[in-house]
């Protein structure tokens, strides 16, 4: 009985997936599936999933679609999940040993209601055992929002596993002609809607931050798909509280729709006077110069 989606989509990144392969035939637990939602790529990905399929050793299913950006391939991937539980796991990462019988323990323990929590989520570790980002202490678990992360000093990227029927109420929006849009815009809105994560100190996923991943990309993918960054940032002003955050939020909104949105449109979509317009292009500027 499939229990856990693991998902990953990948482009171009035949090279690394063998890494996290070896990690999932290793599990103790087959209550599992392998979902791989292939954005497009022109290398031996395809030929090398189907050489796994056939040695039978996991429950693979592979999808290879056009090309259209990651976030088109996570709302595949929980469209055709199986499983109860969605983990996305990158291509370049790979699974903590026996941590899918671990995952579905805590579900099952913990006895979540979805109506008031997405999921749980882990760390991610770098392959020598560091903590990536920060995270709490003395605790076994701390009960939040995505918004309320920092407040409780949960930094960084974690290994979140989320309901997969929360996930189906959520998917990422998508506009024609871009193909990037911060994965953060659906978290936020799962937090918005006052669904918690417990977050566990246990670490879930080994991770690599390689050259040609989206995370070393990230300045230049919010510049050039504007009207996914517009909607991300709009969206982060109404959700952050912080004075700072906000003039900084606000800041970002006005420097990347200069040549792209009338100062009407700007000052009505993040509720300022038009006057103030030019002074946070000014900050946005002086940001990025530092």
């Amino acid at each position: 009985m499939v229990k856990l989606t693991v998902f990953t989509p990948t482009y171009n990144r035949g090279y690394t997936l063998g890494t996290l392969y070896d990690s999932l035939c290793k599990q103790d637990s087959n209550e599992f599936e392998w979902v791989i939602v292939d954005d497009g790529s022109d290398d031996d990905t395809s030929n090398l999933v189907k050489k796994w399929i056939n040695e039978g050793n996991i429950n693979i299913r592979y999808l290879l679609k056009q090309n259209a950006g990651k976030h088109t391939a996570i709302n595949k991937g929980v469209e055709l999940a199986a499983g109860k539980y969605f983990m996305i796991v990158d291509s370049d990462d790979y699974l903590v040993e026996n941590v899918v019988s671990e995952i579905i323990n805590l579900f099952e323990t913990n006895h979540l209601d979805s109506t008031k929590y997405a999921g749980i989520s882990g760390t991610k570790v770098s392959p020598d055992g560091t903590l990536i980002g920060t995270m709490f202490a003395d605790k076994e678990f701390v009960d939040c929002t995505t918004l309320e992360r920092r407040d409780n000093n949960i930094r960084g990227d974690k290994a979140e596993v989320f309901f997969t029927d929360v996930l189906r109420q959520y998917p990422f929006p998508v506009f024609d002609g871009e193909k990037f849009i911060n994965e953060a815009i659906v978290w936020n809105r799962i937090a918005n809607a006052g669904l918690k994560i417990r977050w566990f100190n246990k670490p879930f996923v080994i991770c690599e931050y390689l050259p040609d991943g989206l995370t070393s990309k990230k300045g230049t993918l919010h510049t050039h798909n504007i009207q996914g960054t517009l909607l991300y940032l709009e969206e982060l002003i109404q959700y952050d509280n912080k004075f700072i955050e906000k003039v900084a939020h606000r800041a970002s909104f006005c420097g990347i729709a200069h040549n792209n949105l009338s100062a009407s449109e700007i000052a009505r979509r993040i509720h300022i006077p038009k006057v103030f317009i030019p002074v946070f292009r000014l900050i946005y500027r002086f940001r990025g110069s530092n």
